[in-house]
């Protein structure tokens, strides 16, 4: 079984801070659930950060996931 981890990070919209905050003390406080879904979604493993850079918040994380047959086949680049 081969895994495709994938990092990245969004902004979140000016105003709507309070509400991503919201969002990750949902997680938190429902976490067995959240842990629940992992498997229907083929994830091994995932991890969302906050942070705050110049005033601005961005919610960071990373996915390792079970790569699929069609995303196994998709040609990768030759180093040359």
């Amino acid at each position: 079984m081969t895994y495709k981890t994938e990092f990245s990070t969004y902004a979140v919209k000016v105003g709507k801070e309070a509400r991503a905050e919201e969002w990750m003390r949902t997680l938190v406080e429902r976490r067995a659930e959240c842990v629940e879904t992992l498997e229907r979604e083929k994830m091994h493993y995932e991890c969302i950060f906050k942070c705050v850079r110049d005033g601005r918040m961005y919610c960071p994380g990373f996915q390792c996931k079970v790569r699929t047959a069609r995303a196994s086949t998709i040609p990768r680049m030759r180093s040359t």
